[in-house]
């Protein structure tokens, strides 16, 4: 953050804009009596960052068009990708519960983007059933 040690903006030598940030910026907006916690005590402030007289021109006034919709408007899964091929987080998914479960995981090609979905969603369940019956995994060893 800008300015020295010790001011609103950088109130340690070591503060850092990060998450709790936002509650010191409006604590500074908005004169607030205290911080919540040490940390956002510790966070950089944005509120000088805030201080314009008028608003900034230079910003874009209309947002670009979104991209076109999927094969034959068919929704896909996580808002990206194909319904028919598979995320990278399918994949990470369906080789992580296929390891936990035992099992070899579907074939890439063989499996689509929205079975893989209900795949995964049926192997969580059937993990968390195990576990709970006590004939699953220890995760703790496996992960």
């Amino acid at each position: 953050p800008p300015g020295p040690p010790g001011t609103p903006a950088r109130p340690a030598e070591d503060s850092k804009y990060e998450l709790t940030s936002i509650p010191a910026t409006i604590k500074n907006l908005f004169g607030l009596p205290g911080f919540l916690t040490k940390r956002d005590a510790w966070a950089g402030s944005f509120h000088e960052e805030l201080s314009l007289d008028k608003p900034r021109e230079d910003a874009p006034t209309h947002l670009p068009e979104p991209p076109p919709e999927a094969d034959d408007g068919v929704p896909t899964v996580h808002g990206c990708g194909s319904p028919h091929g598979l995320s990278r987080r399918q994949r990470r998914h369906l080789e992580l519960y296929s390891s936990l479960l035992g099992r070899e995981a579907p074939k890439e090609g063989t499996i689509g983007g929205q079975e893989a979905q209900a795949y995964i969603a049926s192997m969580a369940r059937e993990l968390l059933h195990s576990v709970e019956r006590g004939t699953g995994p220890r995760l703790a060893d496996e992960l």
